[in-house]
């Protein structure tokens, strides 16, 4: 057993017997933090010896999944952590001074501070072996290793792994040198698709509708090193038709369990137009006819698993495969070795019972069932003018609080970060510890509301406004009892608002084709 400290100079919190809610302003040697909720809960002891089972998660990550993450996880017996700008539109989120760059320190702090479990979310420190560092210091982790975190960081491993274990997936070639990447481009029709070989934080596949445009992919990512002097290697891949599924799986390594199917939306414009994206929209659960279904159980997943296991994978986490559903059968596109962003926003809110609960044991290799709620939800992605390639920063986007642009009646989804958000603001003024408590209390019912934000690229304001600082600026989820609703009740809080972002007017319209195929 791990032995626990107080917290000394990075300490945030203390964990044990009895919760005590309250607020304070926390400051770091390293780190300036502002205004959070904090828990001082008694004398250390592991989660499953407290007397109210009262745990503590880190979650790395700050973008639009993370948020999901932490509002899915936070409940009156779960105390979510992670870094200031989580914090900023999150305020139950406790802050973790101490960066994922910086491991071994990042564990230590997790001792001192009682976390049970650490959910990383981005794939960069999955790449970077953030799991295997942290594993080794005895903390519980929810993401696959750096050994398989490979099946996403290098598509070119991805491919290869597809080929060894003959899983469906398009023709292929690789190459790391422009004048063969040239030649073998060659023997593939157009349109053609080009893969940037390394992370490209969604950016690095091209949809080539001519040789020219195929060329000046391969120019940028092979001569120009646009991702980078580390992702200069290419994949060139036959194009597909037909429509996307998102099936991502929770798994140990040996075996999985199904999460609700989503449709993501990649391209940046209505009718599928324009560049690929990190995503635009999302809707769930999507519905596969059962045969097709069980063709991608047999054909895909299942061979899949067992192949990660043969090849000796530490696999605890999430595995995300982007089908093609194909006139010859469903295919693989690409792999993830994480919750896809938007996707973790419309799933999450579509899962029964205890996610805590749930990540803890897939982090100790154990496979608990997934059940779900019989949910609907859509996410909208809202995004800055200039993205993919160039978003503009800085854009003044109010309170959020979201006044009709036709009169002055609010009428907001949950804002749960903000100030002046009447949640936020019950904390602020809160002053015994009852109060703490309640307000803390209903910062997570907020949290729960069937229409709200999340900030996945934003900056907070002294004054309680936003700004967009990314370029997938916010989301829009909706649940509800049927996607259709989810999506009216989505689209006509929008129609209302005179929010300076740009987002696609078709999310969700081609799901019954994917059923069909």
């Amino acid at each position: 057993m791990v032995n626990r400290q107080r917290p000394g100079k990075f300490g945030a919190i203390r964990t044990g017997l009895t919760p005590v809610f309250g607020h304070r302003l926390l400051r770091s040697p390293s780190t300036k933090l502002g205004l959070c909720l904090c828990f001082d809960l008694g004398a250390l002891k592991p989660y499953n010896e407290r007397e109210l089972a009262v745990a503590n998660v880190l979650i790395i990550g700050s973008g639009g999944r993370e948020a999901a993450l932490a509002r899915s996880l936070a409940s009156k017996n779960t105390h979510v952590f992670g870094g200031a700008r989580l914090n900023e539109s999150l305020e139950f989120v406790g802050v973790c001074p101490l960066s994922e760059k910086t491991p071994d320190l990042l564990a230590d702090w997790c001792h001192s501070s009682g976390i049970d479990l650490v959910v990383i979310g981005p794939e960069t420190p999955l790449c970077d072996g953030l799991s295997d560092r942290l594993r080794e210091k005895g903390l519980a982790v929810f993401g696959a290793s750096q050994k398989a975190a490979q099946l996403e960081g290098s598509k070119i491993f991805a491919k290869e792994f597809m080929k060894r274990h003959q899983l469906p997936t398009a023709k292929y070639e690789s190459s790391s040198k422009y004048d063969e990447a040239c030649r073998l481009l060659e023997d593939f029709q157009i349109p053609v698709v080009i893969k940037a070989d390394g992370l490209a934080a969604g950016k690095g596949v091209y949809i080539c509708q001519s040789r020219l445009e195929a060329q000046t992919a391969l120019r940028e990512i092979m001569l120009d090193k646009k991702f980078g002097s580390h992702t200069t290697s290419v994949v060139i891949e036959e194009f597909l038709e037909g429509k996307e599924v998102s099936v991502l799986v929770l798994t140990n390594g040996t075996d999985f369990e199904l999460l609700p199917l989503a449709q993501d939306h990649k391209r940046l414009l209505d009718d599928d137009q324009g560049p690929n994206t990190g995503g635009m929209g999302v809707v769930a659960p999507v519905k596969l006819e059962s045969a097709l279904m069980a063709q991608i159980h047999k054909d895909i997943l299942q061979p899949t698993i067992r192949a990660i296991s043969r090849e000796a994978f530490d696999y605890r986490g999430i595995l995300y495969f982007g089908l093609m559903l194909t006139a010859n059968g469903p295919k693989i596109l690409e792999f993830n070795v994480r919750f896809g962003d938007p996707e973790a926003q419309a799933i999450l809110p579509l899962l029964e019972g205890n996610l805590f609960e749930t990540l803890l044991a897939v982090a100790k290799g154990e496979l608990p069932k997934v059940r779900t709620n019989g949910k609907c939800s859509s996410v909208i992605v809202l995004a800055a003018e200039g993205y993919p390639e160039n978003p503009i920063k800085g854009v003044n986007l109010g309170d959020l609080r979201g006044k009709d642009k036709d009169s002055d009646k609010e009428a907001s989804p949950a804002n749960v970060g903000g100030k002046n958000g009447p949640a936020a603001s019950q904390v602020n003024e809160a002053n015994t510890e009852a109060d703490l408590k309640q307000s803390f209390e209903s910062l997570l019912e907020d949290a729960r509301s069937e229409l709200y934000w999340i900030h996945a690229g934003t900056k907070k304001l002294e004054d309680g406004t936003y700004v967009s600082d990314g370029g997938r600026v916010l989301n829009l989820v909706a649940v509800d009892d049927s996607i259709e609703t989810a999506l009216q009740k989505s689209y006509e809080y929008l129609d209302r608002q005179n929010i300076p972002l740009h987002y696609r007017k078709d999310i969700g319209s081609r799901r019954d084709e994917s059923a069909r195929q």
